[in-house]
């Protein structure tokens, strides 16, 4: 989870156009498929016992439940600002210690608001939805997903990162030959030893991947997300990408990010854009698609602290927050880029907006174990890149489960905690692993006990390293 979470309970359609299509009553597959995300909220809802709602009530084999209609997901993907929902008496997680947690409460949601959490709730006017026997609690948040790989589901589940043609890898198979349309020689990357011409990506499969995630996450209970998707092969990919978003209805960081770039053979391409330039690039989508901080999708940028583009006079850094976006960077094993960036004046001493995805291997020098504060085996744990990174206030994504199946390295929990960073967890990519949260719990629960459980003892501590603090369970 994110140490800092947006509001707990996001709401389908801040006024952002969508729409659903019905004919006679049914909703025809393409508007099935765009309003799922948020129609999946209504169904739960439905289904749970909304109070307007209880003439489709039937008495089958499921009792009381039954699936949303057409007009139910209608009344739900409209502008959240109007909508006043009483969600009764379920057992209530706040994750609030102020608050704390109830055996049974209300929750009334006023709008975009979450107004009030106590038992016995009264709101006559508000849509009641009866939630006895259920939990309630806020939305999970990820903070780095590439959902247009979502359509290449389970595609490599042994793969590695790395690996050139013929061995098949996550860079072979679902970047070079699904994602960019080509696979390059290996013994000249400058060549290529199949071309398709193009990416097999076509805008619409970009739409239709935004909405199968976002329908996938919301399923699973992550309503905040951030897509960082590489797939702005063309200006039509990156607004095909915008528009899955927003049909979702889901809260969503759109990490702008490039994809191939084939401009050389007459294939429009304009990442990353250009500082005070409104036409192409971020500044376009910015203009056309992030007007407002107050929506549920909201601009991200996934260029590095170098120069935004060649010959540029400043940096992929300063291009963004010139256009009002957050920052989202991969790094893995890449130490040497934080030290750089924090060289270069341009790019500020407050990184506060800044969110660095993996962070593996960024100790100074070679190490087997590591324990709290700068104790390692059989070297000191000293890191410049996290020293910096703790001192301007960056941010940390850590894709533990994809980080131990395709060889990013350790995942660093231990090195974000010795320096007092609490990361977040984020699925990364479908074609491998899964997205469920609570498999990212757990993993990362597992894997920090278990290499610190391991310096317990003797036969495994060479070092003698203290045992650091245990995560736990809360």
């Amino acid at each position: 989870m994110s140490e800092n979470h947006p509001p707990a309970y996001p709401l389908a359609g801040d006024g952002e156009g969508s729409q659903v299509s019905l004919e006679a009553g049914v909703m025809r597959r393409r508007d099935f498929i765009r309003t799922g995300a948020s129609g999946l909220a209504g169904a739960a809802l439905a289904a749970a016992g909304c109070s307007r709602a209880s003439e489709s009530q039937n008495t089958g084999p499921l009792g009381n439940l039954r699936s949303a209609t057409p007009q139910d997901l209608r009344g739900l993907v409209g502008d959240g600002r109007r909508r006043r929902i009483l969600l009764r008496g379920g057992v209530v997680l706040t994750l609030d210690a102020r608050l704390g947690d109830f055996e049974k409460a209300d929750i009334l949601i006023d709008g975009k608001t979450i107004a009030e959490i106590a038992p016995n709730i009264s709101a006559s006017d508000a849509e009641i939805v009866d939630c006895s026997g259920t939990i309630v609690m806020p939305g999970f948040v990820t903070t780095h997903h590439h959902q247009y790989e979502t359509l290449q589901r389970s595609m490599i589940p042994d793969g590695l990162l790395q690996g050139s043609w013929p061995q098949e890898s996550y860079g072979s198979v679902v970047q070079n030959i699904w994602t960019a349309g080509r696979v390059a020689d290996p013994q000249n990357p400058n060549s290529f030893v199949w071309d398709l011409g193009r990416s097999p990506y076509d805008p619409e499969d970009c739409y239709i991947s935004e909405l199968v995630a976002c329908l996938s996450e919301i399923s699973e209970g992550i309503t905040t997300g951030t897509d960082t998707s590489q797939s702005s092969h063309t200006p039509g990919h990156t607004d095909a990408m915008i528009k899955g978003l927003i049909d979702s209805g889901r809260r969503m960081v759109y990490a702008y990010t490039g994809g191939i770039d084939r401009s050389a053979d007459g294939i429009a391409y304009e990442f990353p854009g250009a500082m005070n330039d409104t036409t192409k690039g971020i500044g376009r989508i910015a203009k056309t698609y992030f007007s407002s901080k107050d929506q549920l999708v909201t601009l991200g940028f996934g260029g590095g602290p170098g120069l935004a583009a060649p010959g540029s006079e400043y940096t992929g850094w300063q291009l963004a927050r010139a256009f009002g976006a957050s920052l989202h960077n991969h790094n893995v094993g890449g130490s040497a880029v934080v030290i750089n960036a924090a060289a270069d004046a341009r790019n500020g001493n407050d990184w506060s907006d800044v969110t660095f995805i993996h962070c593996t291997r960024w100790q100074d020098e070679a190490i087997a174990q590591i324990s709290y504060g700068s104790n390692g085996y059989p070297k000191d744990n000293k890191s410049k890149a996290w020293d910096i990174w703790r001192d301007r206030g960056a941010h940390v994504s850590i894709a533990n489960l994809i980080e131990m199946q395709m060889r990013h390295g350790m995942p660093p929990f231990q090195q974000a905690l010795n320096h007092g960073i609490l990361p977040s967890l984020s699925p990364d990519v479908d074609t491998n692993m899964t997205t469920d949260p609570f498999s990212l719990m757990r993993g990362a629960f597992c894997l920090q006990r278990a290499l610190a459980n391991d310096l317990a003892f003797p036969e495994s501590n060479p070092g003698r390293l203290p045992v650091p603090q245990l995560l736990t369970s809360r």
